[in-house]
């Protein structure tokens, strides 16, 4: 990857002090796991997260398309412990009103971890090519900092052998499992940004698979 892209700002004002099951959010759940996210799909900030038991192991975690944020056309979880968000992806002349390209976004949680498929579908009768980014950060923190307005700073990232992690001084960490056909770069040390460069043909698809997994230490 020749250059990274900075993630957008949020769009959105969330309140710190919101819980799981306010109108906006979806909750998908499977203990000790838990993705709380709104309607667009991206963890950006507030409460925003995936957690483990009493740590927030993600606290950033955006998709954008040539750096652009995408719109949802749907995003309703099809279990307790699973979620799905589509997302409409304008095609490069914007003539037509019907979603040429979409990008769907899989999540689910269980007890020994998290994933996320990425599909994007080219309807359209022309290629589809795109730079697809999704950066991600980790702060650790427990729900009453995050509620209280102070969940600290995002932890550095470490990548080895495809497996990027981060860590806090308790041991507590996040790792994640690196896509074979992604560029990974760290434009800061705290920020992980996953790049793929996409070429869709017309009629056919793409998609990756993130695999997402927490260590917490044992009492």
């Amino acid at each position: 990857m020749d250059q990274t892209t900075e993630p957008p700002t949020c769009p959105q004002h969330h309140d710190f002090a919101r819980q799981h099951h306010l109108p906006g959010y979806l909750t998908a759940r499977r203990a000790p796991l838990t993705w709380l996210v709104p309607h667009d799909g991206d963890v950006c900030c507030g409460v925003d997260g995936l957690y483990s038991a009493d740590r927030r192991l993600l606290s950033l975690w955006r998709i954008s398309v040539d750096g652009k944020t995408l719109s949802p056309v749907v995003a309703q979880l099809f279990s307790a412990d699973g979620m799905r968000v589509v997302s409409y992806v304008s095609p490069a002349d914007g003539r037509s009103p019907d979603p040429q390209v979409t990008l769907t976004r899989i999540r689910v949680v269980r007890a020994s971890g998290a994933g996320e498929q990425i599909e994007v579908v080219n309807r359209g009768s022309a290629p589809f090519i795109t730079t697809l980014y999704l950066s991600a950060a980790s702060d650790l923190a427990a729900p009453a900092n995050i509620q209280a307005g102070a969940p600290g700073q995002p932890r550095p990232w470490n990548i080895e052998n495809r497996t990027a992690i981060a860590s806090d001084d308790d041991g507590t960490a996040v790792t994640l499992r690196l896509p074979s056909d992604a560029q990974v770069a760290r434009p800061r040390p705290c920020l992980l940004q996953f790049c793929w460069e996409v070429q869709i043909p017309p009629g056919e698809s793409w998609r990756t698979l993130i695999v997402i997994k927490a260590i917490i230490p044992t009492p």
